[in-house]
């Protein structure tokens, strides 16, 4: 026989109107993309493929060169691939690296 006592444990689980209620603070929240927020290890031209892809083994042979553009951008820094462009104030987006 297993018994599971549950006595004093919060439930992770939230409402979802407690949710939106504890996400409010953050809608206006700025913040400004650094050199930090970046991941930039190669030049974006160089990209094989024109496309940061960490699967792509061709990566290990670019020289490391970083050109202070995100290269989930691409080659051809596009902003669908990554909206993220440094010294940039962003209003209301989250973002985390590492």
């Amino acid at each position: 026989m297993t018994v599971l006592l549950l006595a004093n444990i919060d439930s992770p689980a939230v409402s979802r109107d407690e949710f939106i209620s504890r996400s409010n603070p953050y809608v206006n929240a700025q913040w400004t993309c650094s050199k930090d927020n970046l991941l930039d290890l190669y030049k974006n031209d160089q990209l094989p493929g024109g496309q940061f892809d960490i699967t792509n083994s061709t990566l290990t042979l670019l020289p490391r060169i970083k050109d202070q553009i995100d290269d989930r951008r691409g080659k051809y820094n596009n902003p669908v691939l990554w909206p993220f462009e440094k010294d940039h104030t962003y209003t209301g987006m989250a973002y985390a690296y590492g």
